[in-house]
């Protein structure tokens, strides 16, 4: 029964085994990817998508070897040494740098430049803003706890009472950097390819519906933010000017705890690369930023694909909508 309905599948998508293949290898190298193999495999041929995964991870999915061997279009970068996913043990699964920048050619279109420019900026700024939760805000959250119903309490020690403490770093922040995981996850379909797309809009039309898709959710989750914006950089001014610092503090502290907010952000911001030299207000800002950042790189991208096209195809009032 089991092979009869793979069969029915099949027939119905002749790449359900290759795509059911890159969804076991997403598993194992990144989880969240595995909900776009269906939209990889709508905008690219086998033979590119197979190219960009070897470039990726020095590895391909399993069973895909065999196929890519006998495609003409691989010939110019197939190798018979790649591995396949299943003779890697996980030790020898490569780290994949998520936000490898591609360096764009002097041949390369400025359109495609310009879309290269946004999905680049958009994976440094999850890696600004996922480094800074992960690294700082969540030591800081801990400590706040730590300190609950202590004797001096959150205030006193922390330099910021456990309400400051969620609205500074709390719910909002939460939403902005779960919001900025998902549209990581949709744009690696133009990360991972960095050629151009066959089909009406090419990649500026993917780009498009990509950022029209979330577009509820940049309206309810970064207005709340952008408005609480001014008063939540004030209380971090003033409690870094209000808290005396702590007597035994070390910038060699291998544990973030028995020190002010401002401390800990001294060590933290000192030891991961994409902090270094910032202030914390200058990270919480960094979701306003991105506003006119994303206006001033739409508009440019409306303006070359309008010169570069027929003004009646539908990817202009996508991007208009953006």
């Amino acid at each position: 029964m089991r092979d009869m309905f793979v069969k029915i599948e099949d027939e119905k998508d002749p790449f359900a085994p290759q795509k059911n293949s890159l969804r076991n290898f997403y598993k194992r190298v990144n989880p969240a990817h595995a909900r776009i193999v269906d939209e990889l495999f709508e905008l690219y041929d086998f033979s590119t998508l197979g190219k960009a995964l070897f470039d990726e991870y020095d590895a391909l999915p399993e069973g895909w070897k065999s196929l890519l061997a006998d495609d003409p279009k691989t010939r110019t970068w197939y190798d018979n040494t790649i591995p396949d996913i299943n003779s890697l043990s996980y030790t020898e699964i490569p780290d994949v740098h998520i936000n490898k920048s591609f360096k764009a050619s002097r041949n390369r279109d400025t359109i495609l430049c310009i879309v290269d420019e946004i999905v680049d900026s958009e994976f440094a700024f999850h890696n600004i803003m996922h480094t800074f939760n992960e690294k700082y805000v969540k030591a800081v959250t801990r400590e706040a706890l730590r300190l609950q119903g202590s004797e001096k309490g959150s205030k006193a020690s922390l330099g910021l009472s456990e309400q400051e403490v969620d609205r500074i770093f709390g719910k909002r922040l939460s939403d902005v950097i779960a919001l900025v995981e998902n549209m990581i996850i949709e744009l690696e379909v133009l990360r991972l390819v960095r050629d151009p797309i066959d089909r009406p809009g090419g990649r500026p039309g993917v780009l498009a519906e990509i950022f029209l898709r979330n577009q509820s959710k940049f309206q309810s989750i970064y207005g709340p933010y952008n408005a609480e914006m001014k008063s939540t950089t004030a209380v971090v001014k003033r409690a870094i000017e209000e808290t005396p610092a702590s007597k035994n503090f070390s910038k060699n502290a291998t544990v973030l705890t028995g020190m002010t907010f401002d401390e800990m952000w001294d060590i933290v911001s000192d030891r991961e690369d994409v902090l270094k030299s910032k202030t914390i207000d200058s990270i919480l800002i960094q979701p306003v930023k991105r506003f006119p950042n994303y206006i001033m790189l739409f508009k440019r991208l409306q303006g070359k694909v309008l010169k570069a096209s027929d003004p009646s195809d539908p990817v202009h009032e996508k991007l208009k909508r953006v």
